[in-house]
C-alpha cells in the first residue's frame, strides 16, 4: 500500500450547456415542446449553432422534433429532443 500524498488527476473540462445564452427576460423556457404551436416566435440554443431565431412551423406529438423558420429568410430546420437544442419562447411576436 502507497503512503503519502494521493495523485491528483487533472480535473476534465466539461461542456455546459447554453454558458454564454442570457435569454431576454420576457423569455420563458420551454422544457415541453408539445407546448409550442404553429407562429410561435422562439429562440434556439444548440451546442452546435449559434444562437437562432425564428418562427414554430411544426411540433411532433410526442414533442420529440421541432421544424422552425428561421429570420431573415434563412430557411428551415429541424431540430430534435436528443440533439441537446434548448428553446425560449419570445411572448408577444406570435
Amino acid at each position: 500500500m502507497a503512503r503519502g500524498r494521493p495523485l491528483l488527476r487533472p480535473r476534465r473540462k466539461t461542456e455546459v450547456h447554453h454558458l454564454n445564452f442570457l435569454p431576454p427576460n420576457d423569455a420563458a423556457y420551454i422544457r415541453d415542446w408539445t407546448v409550442l404551436a404553429p407562429g410561435d416566435s422562439v429562440l434556439i440554443v444548440d451546442n452546435d449553432a449559434p444562437n437562432l431565431a425564428g418562427r414554430v412551423d411544426a411540433v411532433t406529438e410526442d414533442g420529440s422534433i421541432l421544424w422552425l423558420h428561421l429570420k431573415e429568410g434563412a430557411g428551415r430546420r429541424l431540430f430534435t429532443r436528443t440533439d441537446g437544442a434548448g428553446v425560449w419562447l419570445v411572448p408577444g411576436t406570435s
